[in-house]
């Protein structure tokens, strides 16, 4: 493939400005496309507003809940983002949970590198259609491709925070104006009772 014209599909498809599952479904075709993957799946963690979430060439993949939180104990502990599963003589648990899931690459979605950092997700590729391993021009597409997608996505969950937060507070002002509504109701009520006691009160006092 063309380097050049790897990225500038990509480019395309992030620039559109569409809801987050949208960008990642084509974003993850330009990648198969052009990596020759079995598939691309980004796995996107927990927001305040939405559960795990995998989306990519694979509808509705899940992973077991228990192997998605040993991955995410062991990979900030890693030093670096992009990890391949068959150079993982060094971490024998983690090669065993990517060959488990069929997992041939599995990329820190992240700003940095530094320990701890977890990051927003990951990006996980199936192994070649070719049967090949992934080699050095590969990794070095992937390393500048995963921080593009990494960005777009930052942008794309900070524009559905606040389009959460719109319906949120739309939400919260809707039932304030009901309890408002009650509230007026009852004054009227109590305004009408008030009037009817002066009206009797006035009366009994004009009555000799």
């Amino acid at each position: 493939y063309d380097p050049q014209s790897f990225i500038d599909a990509l480019n395309k498809v992030l620039e559109v400005k569409t809801e987050l599952e949208e960008m990642l479904e084509n974003a993850a075709q330009v990648v198969v496309s052009n990596i020759k993957a079995e598939y691309c799946l980004f796995g996107i963690k927990e927001t305040k507003f939405k559960g795990q979430r995998v989306i990519g060439t694979i509808k509705d993949k899940k992973f077991p809940v228990h192997d998605i939180a040993q991955v995410r104990a062991i990979t900030p502990h890693l030093q670096h983002a992009i990890i391949i599963a068959d150079d993982l003589e060094d971490e024998p648990r983690l090669s065993r949970l990517l060959d488990k899931n069929n997992i041939a690459v599995l990329i820190r979605l992240t700003a940095s590198i530094a320990r701890e950092q977890e990051g927003i997700g990951y990006m996980l590729l199936g192994v070649k259609r070719s049967g090949n391993m992934y080699g050095s021009q590969d990794i070095k597409m992937l390393d500048i491709v995963s921080k593009e997608i990494s960005i777009a996505i930052q942008n794309a969950l900070h524009f559905e925070e606040i389009e959460n937060f719109n319906v949120t507070l739309e939400h919260r002002v809707e039932e304030a104006t009901r309890k408002l509504r009650r509230t007026n109701d009852k004054l009227k009520l109590l305004d009408e009772t008030k009037d009817d006691f002066i009206s009797m009160a006035s009366h009994q006092l004009r009555t000799p």
